[in-house]
């Protein structure tokens, strides 16, 4: 559903289990804000393009935790794309996202998705992607989680 101009939650199905990955936009780009559950890289490609943003556009992950329901579909995604798409978390959830720590909640998972962070975020920074999006540190949910200000639309992503 689009909640604002280049900006729409992509509701994605997983065993009744539905989730909301972010996906904004404008003419030069796009951003996925969290990838979904392991398997789902093609449903969140046929939800881009029902929105009219081809696959192409694609260009930056932004991740906002470290659950599996937000980047279990990482390596897949980065593999798709031939690394060619830049890959966002907090610095202190991505040894989780890198697989270098056990997920906090998902621990028990023998094989958790994983892919390597390009770019670490902090509390305030600023990401000049569609407008401007803004980090915020909101730590609390796992160590490391955030959540993003979109500055053309005003809407908080707040990721859980």
């Amino acid at each position: 559903m689009e909640v604002s101009k280049g900006v729409a939650n992509l509701e994605l199905d997983f065993n009744g289990h539905l989730i909301y990955p972010t996906l904004i936009w404008d003419q030069e780009m796009a951003v996925l804000i969290d990838t979904g559950f392991p398997g789902q890289m093609k449903d969140l490609l046929v939800a881009m393009d029902k929105h009219g943003v081809s696959c192409e556009k694609l260009k930056v992950l932004i991740l906002t935790h470290q659950d599996i329901d937000h980047i279990g579909s990482l390596p897949e995604l980065v593999q798709h794309y031939d690394d060619n798409i830049k890959v966002y978390a907090h610095k202190l959830d991505m040894p989780y996202i890198e697989g270098h720590l056990p997920l906090l909640k998902d621990g028990h998972i023998a094989n958790p998705p994983k892919g390597k962070v390009d770019e670490l975020l902090i509390d305030n920074q600023e990401l000049p992607y569609c407008g401007g999006i803004r980090v915020i540190h909101t730590p609390g949910h796992t160590p490391g989680h955030i959540s993003l200000y979109l500055k053309q639309s005003k809407i908080l992503v707040a990721g859980d």
